[in-house]
């Protein structure tokens, strides 16, 4: 947060890319809080791994 507040005072915040950022990012709170109590730990961490080796392939094919 320190950091924020000083990229703030600094002018260095891209603001548009706050924004869609922030569109995506709520709405997936949400859904990810209410998920990960409704689910079985197994399914949510069999999620992450898929999700987490998908992101790792799409590095390794730039």
């Amino acid at each position: 947060a320190a950091a924020a507040v000083g990229h703030f005072y600094l002018g260095h915040i891209e603001w548009g890319y706050v924004a869609s950022l922030v569109v995506g990012a709520v709405p997936g709170m949400y859904v990810g809080t209410h998920l990960g109590l409704r689910l079985p730990e197994t399914y949510v961490r069999a999620a992450l791994g898929v999700l987490l080796f998908g992101v790792g392939i799409s590095f390794l094919l730039r």
